[in-house]
Order: structure tokens, then sequence, then C-alpha cells
């Protein structure tokens, strides 16, 4: 008769045991905790982008060459005109005489109604006819009357002295200087000393000239 061994069930039910505790322990060991998730990163804050480098200045264009004005070029000034001297004109006064060169035409007129002269000066008159009439009926000449003398008076006793150059007798005193007569294209000259300091009537004693061929000498 066999004798039951009660000790084996307290075996086996311990060693059930163990094995329920081993197989425990695997799984708590299998099972490994889950890593902490990590904080996300910041965002990477915008890349601006950089500006482009400035450009070089360019060079100034070189200035333009610039032409130095010509130095100017001095002009002798004329030398003044003497005392009654027109320069280059019908008056020209050389210190001691003063040569007037004096035209008369057929439209009864003088190129000058006035002549200026020094006081002491020789005076040399040249009349010149321009124009084409002849003596008998264009005649023109040159009278220097005295200071005072009435010139219309003059003229009106000369228009009967043809006979004498148109210079009547009966007013010849008041004659300072006379040419003779001439024609178209005729000339003559005289010479005359320069009467005092003064204004003096000249003429031209043809006849019926004197209203319009008439002026002035000035003596200063």
């Amino acid at each position: 008769m066999h004798r039951i061994d009660r000790a084996r069930p307290s075996r086996a039910l311990g060693f059930l045991l163990l094995l329920v505790a081993a197989l425990a322990t695997a799984c708590g060991d299998g099972q490994e905790a889950a890593p902490e998730a990590e904080p996300a990163a910041a965002p990477a804050p915008p890349i601006s982008p950089e500006p482009p480098a400035p450009e070089p200045p360019s060079a100034p264009a070189p200035a333009a060459a610039v032409t130095p004005p010509a130095a100017p070029v001095a002009v002798p000034e004329p030398a003044a005109p003497g005392p009654g001297e027109d320069a280059g004109g019908p008056i020209q006064d050389d210190g001691t005489t003063v040569s007037v060169a004096l035209t008369g035409s057929d439209a009864l007129q003088y190129s000058l109604n006035e002549i200026r002269i020094a006081e002491g000066r020789r005076v040399k008159l040249t009349l010149t006819h321009i124009g084409q009439g002849p003596k008998e009926s264009m005649g023109h000449n040159f009278v220097l009357l005295s200071a005072g003398t009435e010139v219309t008076a003059f003229g009106l006793a000369a228009a009967s002295a043809r006979d004498t150059g148109y210079i009547p007798a009966s007013m010849k005193d008041a004659v300072l200087a006379n040419t003779e007569v001439i024609g178209g294209g005729e000339s003559t000259t005289i010479e005359f000393d320069a009467p005092p300091p003064g204004t003096y009537d000249y003429m031209c004693s043809f006849t019926g000239h004197f209203g319009t061929m008439r002026g002035k000498l000035i003596v200063e």
C-alpha cells in the first residue's frame, strides 16, 4: 500500500508562486518607462536678407579744360583834338593854323553852318563848289562879316553888286574876309587872321543865296 506524501503539494505550490513571481519580474523588467517628450524647440527667428553692398561711388567726370581768355590788347586812344579841331573832319588845327574845308552845292547849302576856332589862329579856308551850275547863274562865295552886321541888309545890297563880286561898296568895311565867286567844280582858298573872340556871321552874297547859305564863325 502506497503511502501518500503530503509534502508534495506544498512544494508544488511554492514552485508555482516562484514561477509567478519570476514572470512578474520579467514583465516589469521588459516594460521600460517611456522617455519624457522633449520640449518643442523654439522657432528660429526669420533671417532678414542682408542689404546689398553699396556700389562704390563712380569717379567724377574730369572737368572740361577751360581756355583762359586772351589778354585784352591795349588800343591806344587817338589824341584829343585841339581847340577848334574836328578830328578827321573838315576843320583841322595844327596849333598855329586852322584849315577849314567848306563846300557849297546847287541846293544852296553850305556843308558847315558853324565853324569854331581858337583865338590867335591863322585861318586857311578852302571853298569848293560841288554843284554843276556856272558861276554866272549859280555862283558861290564866302563872306565873313564883322560883328553886329545885319546879314539881310548886306545880302540885299549885294544883289546889285555883281561887278564887284557881290560885295557892295557901301558895306565894304563890314567885310572881314571874302573869297571870289566860283562856279560848279571850282574851288578857291583864302587866308586871314582870326578876329577877336566872339561870334561872327558868314554868308554867300550871290544874289538870293544868303537866305540859306549862312553860318556862324565862333572864336574862343
